[in-house]
Parts: structure tokens; C-alpha cells; sequence
């Protein structure tokens, strides 16, 4: 089997056109969940599902591969329906309340990133994780959309209207 996952392994890297891993490195996926545990591990995918079922077997963890459909990895209204669809799943599937949902943020693209950050920021309370050079560790994200955002985002409109109100006062002075 491990010959086969070679062999598959250095098939899928020609095909992607992805470099080999130093000695040693597992990348960031691996890394966190060889270190971390967690009862449930979701993968989305848009690999072929061979592959996707090959890396599954690699990591030993036996995650759920969801396959997605993405244009493209900047795609930021796909990556929100595709993420958004699938943490609004976790939470209808989970009865329990006290489910906490874990985000990795290393892998994928930096518009990735960006949309798993607001919706764990917004719609989902999560944890974030991040991995380097096979460590990892939770993130903190220093910031709160709803009280940090938000309040500046609605004083805007008021500043305005206000500016609008006193010119069309001293329009109508005039």
C-alpha cells in the first residue's frame, strides 16, 4: 500500500506541477492532525476523487471528503456558498450545542482564508488553527465583526446623513 501511495503520490505532484516535500515534511493538513485531535475531520475537495480518497488514507484520520466544484481559487462567491453551505451543515447535523468548530486557515488560497475567517468571525463561532513548517498552534484573531465593525460601519451612514442635513438647511436658509 505504501509503494501504491508513492507511486499515486508523485502521479498527482507531476500532475499539479507541485514540488517535492523537503525531507521530513508532511505539510499543513497533516501536521495539524497528527498533533491535534478532533472528533471529526472534513476535508473539501476539488481533486479528483481517487486522489482525494488516496490523501485521506495518508493522513490516517479517516476525514469525510467533501467534493466541490470551484472555478477557480479566487473565487470568492464560491468559496462563501461552497464554506458557508458546509459549516450551516455542521450546525443542523449537530444536536449539540456545545459543538466547536475548528477552521484551518494554512491550506488553500489566501481568499480562502479570508472567507473562513469572516464566516468564523460572523455566522460561526470557531477556533481557528494555523500550521508552518510542521508546527501549529490557535490563532487569535484580534478582532470582533459585530463590536468592533460593525458600530464604525453605522456611524458612517449617521456622519452623513448629518453633513447632508445641515446643507440642505443652509440651502434653504439661503
Amino acid at each position: 500500500m505504501v509503494q501504491q501511495q508513492n507511486s499515486a503520490g508523485a502521479e498527482i505532484l507531476a500532475e499539479l506541477g507541485g514540488a517535492k516535500p523537503t525531507a521530513g515534511e508532511v505539510g499543513p493538513i497533516k501536521a495539524l492532525v497528527d498533533a491535534e485531535r478532533f472528533d471529526e475531520i472534513r476535508l473539501l475537495s476539488n481533486f479528483q476523487p481517487a486522489w482525494s480518497k488516496l490523501y485521506g488514507e495518508w493522513l490516517g484520520k479517516t476525514p469525510t471528503i467533501i467534493p466541490v466544484e470551484l472555478a477557480k481559487p479566487t473565487d470568492y462567491v464560491g468559496i462563501f456558498r461552497i464554506a458557508d453551505g458546509e459549516l450551516a451543515r455542521i450546525v443542523r447535523e449537530t444536536a449539540d450545542d456545545l459543538v466547536e468548530i475548528c477552521i484551518h486557515t494554512s491550506p488553500g488560497a489566501p481568499a480562502m482564508a479570508a472567507v473562513w475567517l469572516l464566516l468564523g468571525k460572523t455566522r460561526y463561532a470557531a477556533t481557528f488553527y494555523e500550521t508552518h513548517k510542521g508546527r501549529y498552534w490557535k490563532t487569535e484573531i484580534p478582532f470582533d465583526l459585530t463590536i468592533d465593525a460593525l458600530p464604525e460601519l453605522l456611524r458612517g451612514p449617521d456622519s452623513k446623513f448629518a453633513h447632508l442635513a445641515a446643507h440642505v438647511k443652509n440651502t434653504a436658509r439661503g
